[in-house]
């Protein structure tokens, strides 16, 4: 399995075989309440993607409720045509939230929406 990690420290993935830009991160909003925004610009058809917020700020916690109650929203498009929307779990603890899959082969949208936590912004999607 190839593993596409586009996040602040890693913005743009390259693929030298495909000779293109893969996705990338567009807007990385630090100061604010975004939006922050994601290209794909090349879909592997058989793959699986998994789409993940992480909380960056409270990272370090022990025990966070910060992003269940920052009434958080990630929106999918296709284009300009909106496909879902997904509200943060509330009620909920934790600092990484595991939005959605999205299965390329089948052209389908996993809603998953679980929180767990997470440290290190390089470690996410890796367990």
């Amino acid at each position: 399995d190839d593993n596409y990690h586009i996040y602040f420290s890693e913005e743009t993935y390259y693929d030298y075989d495909f000779d293109g830009t893969l996705a990338d991160l567009d807007l990385d909003d630090t100061d604010s309440y975004g939006p922050e925004t994601i290209t794909i610009h090349t879909l592997n058809s058989d793959g699986i993607y998994h789409y993940y917020v992480h909380d960056y700020s409270n990272r370090d916690e022990e025990y966070s409720t910060e992003m269940s109650y920052s009434n958080a929203q990630v929106r999918v498009y296709r284009g300009k045509t909106l496909l879902q929307k997904f509200n943060v779990p509330t009620n909920s603890d934790g600092t990484l939230w595991h939005v959605f899959d999205y299965d390329a082969a089948s052209d389908t949208i996993i809603p998953i929406n679980l929180m767990s936590y997470e440290y290190s912004p390089s470690n996410v999607g890796e367990n």
